[in-house]
């Protein structure tokens, strides 16, 4: 859930993220309050005059922005953007990428690199990238629970973070993306996500994750990334 913010809660906060927190309050507030037929009008009337104020003006993706790369991407990504007011506000853990060695049966590390059952080289380092949220009644599915469409997006937008952490550059897009869905997903509840590559090569990555409430796996997922020249841009 993200909540309302004014500028002295977070100096490091952009104003776009602060107006982006603020309307996402207001969203919540409006569908999940009960609210007076005086009180809907009334609204409605004060929208209508920032819509005004604001005037017509063309919408511009993140990637046709002034500025456009992967900051601007991650301001406006759909389940994180911290500049996008319907995003439920998923958080990447601030230390990033992290690698874990693979251990042989006895526990001891395995070299750099590693064969396969298959022959097929692999490496021996372990890309995992966590995260965490706590998600709202916005994006309630049955009573109580999250959404299963918000958990599988929540996933895909973490498998993209680690897979581009790893590239560094150009476009990763997902390919395949599989769910599992083992207890229901509580709202209002800390979540926390865990991803980890389990196999890498320069065109391709496959990597699986899973959702954690109160200590309960909820859900898990696999998917397999591939790298994309350029992404495809609307022509209108």
């Amino acid at each position: 859930m993200v909540p309302s913010l004014s500028a002295s809660d977070d100096s490091s906060l952009s104003a776009r993220d602060l107006l982006a927190a603020d309307l996402h309050a207001l969203a919540r507030r409006c569908a999940l309050g009960e609210l007076a037929a005086g009180e809907v009008q009334a609204t409605r009337a004060a929208v209508a005059a920032v819509m005004h104020q604001l005037g017509e003006r063309g919408e511009r993706g993140w990637w046709e922005q002034s500025g456009a790369g992967a900051e601007r991407w991650r301001a406006l990504a759909p389940f994180r953007g911290s500049a996008n007011p319907i995003a439920p506000g998923l958080v990447i853990d601030p230390g990033g990428i992290r690698f874990e060695h693979r251990s042989d049966p006895d526990g001891h590390p395995t070299d750099v690199e590693d064969k396969s059952q298959h022959g097929k080289t692999q490496d021996a380092a372990i890309a995992r990238l966590d995260a965490q949220i706590t998600v709202g009644r916005l994006f309630a599915g049955p009573p109580g629970c999250v959404h299963g469409g918000v958990i599988a997006g929540l996933f895909d937008e973490l498998f993209g973070a680690l897979a581009q952490a790893m590239a560094g550059s150009g476009m990763i897009a997902t390919a395949t993306l599989s769910v599992r869905y083992h207890l229901p997903t509580p709202i209002d509840t800390a979540l926390r996500f865990s991803a980890r590559v389990s196999r890498s090569t320069p065109s391709r990555m496959k990597a699986q994750a899973e959702c954690v409430a109160d200590g309960n796996v909820t859900a898990k997922a696999t998917a397999l990334l591939v790298r994309r020249s350029r992404p495809v841009a609307s022509s209108q």
